[in-house]
């Protein structure tokens, strides 16, 4: 098996995931606080006014796209890109466009 990567998950990390986990907020830990002040604490680390976190990859694809790029306008990918593009693109209205490498 190849090894992608060796995550480093310490006690403190397992603690609040398990402190999550038992208070049946499981979404987004929202009753326990925890997006708030992960929030608050990447704006510190950023040096940011605001961020946002959504819950998955896709929605931060989506919530890109519909910033980045006006509707109707080609975004040029790479050869090799992942289905959650097509998905957001879709979603957003905008045009993949693939160059020809020939």
């Amino acid at each position: 098996m190849l090894k992608l990567f060796d995550p480093n998950v310490t006690e403190q990390e397992v603690s609040s995931v398990k402190e999550v986990l038992l208070s049946h907020n499981w979404a987004s830990g929202a009753g326990l606080d925890k997006v708030k002040e992960f929030e608050e604490e990447f704006c510190k680390y950023l040096g940011a006014k605001a961020v946002v976190t959504v819950n998955s990859g896709t929605a931060a694809l989506h919530l890109a796209l519909s910033l980045l790029f006006p509707k109707g306008h080609d975004i040029l990918v790479p050869s090799f890109w992942r289905d959650a593009m097509r998905h957001g693109r879709i979603k957003e209205n905008r045009r993949l466009t693939q160059p020809n490498n020939n």
